[in-house]
């Protein structure tokens, strides 16, 4: 005959309190394994004041799942009134999932995480998507010996900083704030201020830039230095002429100059220069830079007369070549022919063709 067992459980009610509680059999006297009060649900505690409440751990090898909007609360009271609610909030499941933190009661609830059903996550915000698919409207700290942030993206990637008040700040505690493109650094700024482009040491400059600077609009400053040591003008050339050659104006054409071929021409206007320390107008391939003052080398020749350091220099014969001015005698008194001249020579030429320092200045 098949043997039959029984598991027996006890129910005690209490009639006056309308309180239920479930304890399994051979249990002498009620204890708290489960219990009902008031339509509340406890486990692990005789006074659930929830739906449903768990004093204890909780396992589950499967899902949970809720079709009404609510909270998943996490708590211990017995640590500052601490909690944690993970759910949907104030719709159905499909709604935003916020992650609460409280240091009292839910009254005084703080959202430090949210994530929306566009899959934007908000740290300090509950709308997220309003900002982008990652927002932070609080202090961020990364710490460790090496740490980093990348974005990236297929095509395009973007760090856009902003504040709502048109103030925004970026800053480092160490020797200098870098920043890098193409696995290269191309901005440098030191602690002292000082800033970087396409250098690691811009050390003495507010900003010192390695490479070529354009600008659109307006440079203001009180004071300019530059390494070369004239000021030359992009001008239009029907001929590529190098650096050193002696300009005059092209008669044949408005506003274009072309190498000088007459000696003592008074149609002279310049010399190419090689790179001056000021540069006007635009630059082009139909144009060469045609320096009027300052200091800059010129193709001389001294084979009508030795050149010595303050000698007058005109254009010569010899194609976009100067040479020493020999000045008429009027009435006993020396005088060079006006409107011929290119500038002083700073440099000796003896003899023979060269390249020497002059001094520019047209009359």
């Amino acid at each position: 005959m098949p043997a039959i067992g029984f598991a027996l459980t006890m129910l005690f009610v209490s009639v006056q309190s309308a309180n239920a509680q479930w304890n399994p059999s051979p249990s002498p006297s009620p204890n708290t394994n489960i219990y009902y009060n008031a339509g509340n649900v406890g486990i692990g505690t005789t006074s659930p004041v929830d739906k449903f409440e768990v004093v204890g751990g909780i396992h589950t090898t499967g899902s949970a799942a809720a079709s009404k909007a609510g909270d998943f609360i996490m708590d211990q009271f017995n640590d500052g009134g601490r909690f944690i609610s993970l759910g949907p909030i104030g719709a159905a499941i499909r709604g935003k999932i916020d992650f609460v933190i409280s240091k009292s009661d839910s009254n005084s609830a703080l959202t430090p995480l949210a994530i929306d059903t566009s899959g934007s996550v908000g740290i300090g915000t509950t709308s997220p998507s309003t900002f982008g698919a990652f927002a932070v409207r609080t202090f961020v700290s990364i710490s460790g010996v090496n740490t980093s942030a990348s974005f990236s993206d297929a095509a395009n990637s973007t760090l856009d900083i902003r504040h709502s008040s048109g103030l925004a700040d970026v800053s480092a505690q160490g020797s200098a704030l870098t920043f890098s493109a193409g696995s290269a650094e191309r901005i440098r700024i030191l602690s002292d201020g000082n800033v970087g482009i396409g250098t690691t040491d811009p050390a003495g400059y507010k900003l010192n830039v390695n490479g070529t600077i354009n600008s659109n609009s307006t440079i203001t400053a009180n004071n300019i230095v530059a390494k070369y040591q004239d000021v030359a003008e992009w001008v239009p050339s029907s001929e590529q002429l190098s650096a050193g050659t002696v300009v005059v104006l092209d008669s044949t054409k408005s506003n274009q100059v072309t190498s000088s071929t007459t000696s003592y021409d008074t149609r002279v206007a310049g010399v190419v220069s090689a790179q001056p320390g000021i540069a006007l107008r635009e630059k082009s391939d139909t144009k060469v830079l045609v320096a009027t003052t300052g200091r800059v080398k010129v193709k001389v020749d001294a084979s009508k007369g030795a050149i010595h350091i303050g000698d007058l220099l005109v254009t010569s014969d010899i194609p976009g070549v100067a040479m020493k001015s020999e000045p008429v005698n009027l009435g006993s008194v020396q005088l060079h022919r006006p409107g011929t001249l290119i500038g002083k020579a700073l440099e000796p030429l003896e003899k023979g063709k060269g390249e020497i320092l002059v001094l520019l200045s047209l009359q």
